[in-house]
């Protein structure tokens, strides 16, 4: 589906606009620095992510993920809403649908992920989570060298995940799932991005996020005080609001396949936020998957890939 059939989000006509404003700024920038700015942003959202996960997970001993995750989503969709300005009416179904469906893909990826790094390692975790967007990027390679960058990133993923070593069949189940809703994130999230301008689809799909998890938020209400509230609105600043608006601007910027690979720096963003805030020791194969998968995405950076095709794939 692309532009000329269906708008998927208001403000279209001045989505495209937009882009070529921004194309016109990254033309007049040396090429180097014009395509640093979309991997620099991955490495930014990645770290924000991780920053935000790790300041929830002591929290997770006190309320259910669930309920973490609807905490989250009610703190970040009212940032958002006041950032954004986003208005309620005169949205076709079409619009809604997207809106809906994108904020299902966040709840439901937020809430595995939030139940893996409950039973398992956060590094672990996120290697495992990024069997979702590494298989749009294996799709998606044509030529040898991009190929090798995905199975370079591949093997850096297994040897920082270890699954046999993983101890919780839940938690990597989690995490797989988490990985699954990752992929869909990214193709969504990349429709949504280059249909609207600023935050407005990612403020809405927030609201829709923290109401289906809205029944587990209430079941923790009781609990909810500041030793719980402040570290998860520390995260939802971080991991929802910081990271999701990045990751957005990125997706303008960039293909969906490359921005895939790009987001194999985050288990090993993720591997070093464990060892830093959460005292989770890296092991000898996790060292060295973490340089496997930061050297693929190096690969994807400095060679480039071919602009994104306008109104989506």
């Amino acid at each position: 589906m692309t532009t000329s059939s269906v708008d998927l989000l208001p403000g279209s006509t001045m989505a495209c606009a937009s882009s070529r404003a921004r194309r016109r700024r990254d033309g007049r920038r040396p090429a180097w620095v014009a395509a640093a700015i979309g991997p620099g942003l991955v490495v930014v959202s990645s770290l924000a992510v991780q920053l935000g996960a790790a300041s929830s997970k002591d929290v997770l001993v006190v309320i259910a993920p669930g309920a973490v995750t609807g905490v989250r989503f009610s703190i970040a969709a009212a940032v958002l809403m006041v950032l954004a300005r986003s208005r309620l009416r005169g949205r076709s179904r079409a619009q809604w649908a997207a809106i809906v469906g994108f904020g299902i893909v966040l709840a439901l990826s937020n809430w595995s992920f939030t139940e893996a790094i409950a039973r398992i390692p956060l590094g672990t975790a996120v290697a495992l989570e990024f069997c979702g967007p590494f298989a749009i990027a294996a799709l998606g390679s044509r030529r040898l060298r991009e190929l090798g960058s995905v199975a370079l990133a591949a093997s850096g993923v297994v040897l920082i995940a270890q699954p046999a070593a993983a101890g919780s069949a839940s938690g990597v189940g989690f995490g797989l799932l988490a990985g699954a809703c990752w992929a869909g994130y990214t193709l969504l999230s990349a429709r949504v991005g280059r249909h609207t301008t600023g935050l407005d689809g990612l403020a809405l799909a927030a609201v829709v996020a923290a109401l289906l998890a809205a029944p587990a938020t209430a079941t923790a209400l009781p609990k909810l005080d500041a030793t719980v509230v402040v570290p998860l609105a520390v995260s939802a600043v971080l991991g929802v609001v910081a990271a999701f608006s990045l990751e957005l601007e990125t997706l303008r910027r960039t293909d969906t396949r490359t921005v895939a690979v790009l987001f194999s720096w985050e288990p090993a963003v993720a591997a070093l936020v464990g060892l830093i805030a959460l005292d989770q020791v890296l092991s000898a194969p996790a060292l060295l998957g973490i340089g496997a998968v930061v050297l693929a995405g190096t690969m994807v950076t400095v060679h480039g890939a071919s602009p994104p095709t306008p109104g989506g794939r």
